[in-house]
């Protein structure tokens, strides 16, 4: 931003100089005169008159003649009217110098206010918010620590009075989603990778998010629009690795692990090996391998008729089942949303299962399971210990805010965890 204001400090002043330089010779040469203003149409007229008079001398003299007289007065005349329109041109050229000064500082400063209001003054903001949220949080990716959320905030208001102003900039928008995407806030991420969407009908990286927006909105579920999203985006690029992510979760999430895998596989074909998502991709691969392998077990037993020919029970899925209920000091609604969720101890925050009811829901026993994990590899079985969280949101969103109502208990065991967990919400949150 600096370097921007330097620009246009020296852009003005060179704007300025146009006006300043003339003014600043006139004042010069109205100082050598004495300050005495010239009378161009006085001098022009003296030297008509001069000249007159000599050639009334030389026809008095005889040294022309009368004809001759006549001519040169009528050349004379003719050279007065030229002058004395070359002088009343000069007179309207001419301006004090205060106007011309007044003019280039002026000049400048109309510049900036029609910037301020038709420029892109503010997309450099945007762009300095930008930077500075890529800092903080490359700094604590390095730390190992969770990044400060105020920047996001500043850049999310920014963001949506640009977009008010500017309604039909997408790059804007796509950055306003992706931030509310940060935040949590699902809804208004869809609405502005909607915009995209609608305005370019093949931005396939935008309809993989917003599906995947949705997805998280609706507590990690496969709805028939995020379906549909996902089916769309596939049917444009069939490699795109988040398209085929969540296609692989509604696979596993429908008990068809042969197809997880195939479409695991496939994304991590477009993946960096070493990132921390291509991780959880092999970690969900092998979970799906082991699970189909199992189920691919029972059929073939059951074709063998050593089993009961009667449909299979469920696959035995890792599974931790919570009691939720509310304290009687609780100052909740019965509309407010209440999400249940396990997560590491201790560990990242992001939760790895989650379920979301409503207050008039409860008393209720929830059932986490392995088949509601956020993402492949990052399920209840991947963490050493848990914490269990019953939450009360006060604004309708999945993060903690001052003023929510909670209940947690932690570190728990998976192996050990034989009985309902109880979870009272009774606690406030400053």
């Amino acid at each position: 931003m600096l370097l921007f204001w330097l620009v246009m400090l020296l852009m003005s002043l060179l704007a300025a100089s146009f006006l300043f330089l003339p003014a600043l010779r006139q004042g010069q040469g109205e100082a050598l005169s004495g300050g005495a203003p010239v009378n161009r149409d006085e001098q022009v007229l003296d030297l008509f008159n001069q000249h007159q008079q000599d050639l009334e001398q030389q026809l008095q003299q005889q040294s022309i003649t009368q004809a001759q007289f006549e001519q040169l007065k009528a050349e004379l005349e003719l050279s007065l009217l030229d002058d004395m329109s070359v002088s009343k041109t000069a007179k309207v050229v001419q301006t004090k110098p205060w106007l011309l000064w007044s003019v280039g500082v002026l000049v400048p400063v109309i510049a900036l206010m029609m910037y301020q209001h038709n420029g892109a003054l503010a997309d450099l903001s945007i762009l300095d918010l930008q930077h500075d949220k890529y800092q903080q949080d490359t700094l604590a990716g390095r730390e190992g620590r969770v990044p400060d959320l105020q920047l996001a905030r500043s850049l999310r208001d920014e963001l949506i009075g640009r977009v008010i102003d500017k309604p039909d900039n997408l790059q804007n928008h796509y950055l306003l989603a992706s931030v509310a995407v940060e935040l949590e806030q699902y809804t208004l991420a869809v609405k502005h990778f909607g915009y995209v969407v609608a305005a370019d009908d093949t931005a396939v990286n935008v309809m993989a998010e917003m599906a995947q927006a949705i997805f998280l909105a609706a507590g990690n579920r496969i709805t028939p629009e995020v379906s549909q999203w996902v089916a769309r985006a596939l049917s444009i690029d069939p490699t795109h690795h988040t398209a085929l992510g969540l296609a692989g979760i509604e696979a596993y999430q429908k008990r068809d692990f042969a197809a997880a895998e195939q479409h695991w596989q496939q994304a991590l074909l477009k993946m960096n090996p070493a990132s921390g998502a291509a991780q959880s991709l092999r970690a969900g691969i092998e979970q799906a391998r082991k699970l189909g392998g199992d189920a691919l077990a029972d059929a073939a037993v059951a074709g063998a008729g050593l089993a009961d020919p009667a449909p299979a029970e469920p696959l035995d899925v890792p599974t931790v089942y919570v009691d939720v209920s509310l304290a009687a000091g609780a100052e909740v609604s019965p509309e407010q949303v209440v999400y249940v969720y396990a997560r590491a101890w201790q560990g990242a925050p992001m939760p790895l299962a989650i379920k979301r009811v409503s207050v008039a829901d409860l008393p209720l026993r929830i059932q986490l399971d392995e088949t509601m994990a956020m993402a492949p590899g990052m399920s209840i079985t991947s963490a050493a210990q848990l914490e269990l969280v019953a939450r009360v949101s006060s604004d309708g969103g999945p993060r903690a805010q001052s003023g929510d109502w909670q209940a947690s208990k932690g570190p728990l065991e998976l192996d050990n965890l034989l009985e309902p967990v109880a979870l009272v919400i009774g606690e406030r949150l400053p």
